[in-house]
């Protein structure tokens, strides 16, 4: 995960969910994430306590969901654009939340704390949109890479969708 950032005092965001989830499935993914938010926010202050919850909601749970949703329907007809579209959507729907608190937080707190809508919107998400198409090359590059040396993950997870459907 590799977090910097972007106008408004945010943050921008890649996040390796739609990877975790197409490898291992969603629940999976939702414990690979949160262990690494924590790793992260315990070892390095990234992130810090405070921001954990929120934190592990956007990127832990949202982001797996939504990459988990945006492939199921290409997963047996063209997984490989399954895995890009999965990408972009699990980082824009995790910026989407993220958006959504800031927002909320400004409103709720009169302004003393979050980010007003004017900033929070176009900065979250006009740059989480090109952020998720980063995702979308990195994971598509991992995943392409890993067909070819490791064949057996991705069939793997094509027979285990198989039978589950």
């Amino acid at each position: 995960m590799l977090n910097f950032p972007i106008f408004g005092g945010t943050t921008g965001h890649l996040l390796g969910a739609a990877l975790a989830t197409i490898l291992v499935g969603p629940f999976a993914a939702v414990i690979i994430v949160t262990v690494i938010l924590l790793i992260q926010c315990l070892a390095f202050g990234d992130g810090g306590l405070t921001a954990l919850g929120l934190n592990l909601m956007n990127m832990a749970v949202i982001a797996p969901l939504a990459a988990w949703m945006a492939y199921k329907p290409f997963a047996t007809r063209n997984d490989k654009v399954g895995v890009l579209v999965a990408a972009w959507t699990s980082v824009f729907a995790a910026s989407i939340a993220a958006t959504i608190e800031l927002v909320g937080s400004f409103g709720l707190s009169g302004g003393a704390y979050g980010i007003e809508a004017a900033i929070a919107v176009p900065s979250m998400l006009g740059y989480h949109a090109v952020i998720g198409i980063g995702e979308a090359i990195i994971t598509g590059g991992i995943y392409i890479y890993l067909a070819k040396v490791a064949p057996e993950i991705i069939r793997s997870r094509k027979v285990a969708k198989e039978a589950a459907s």
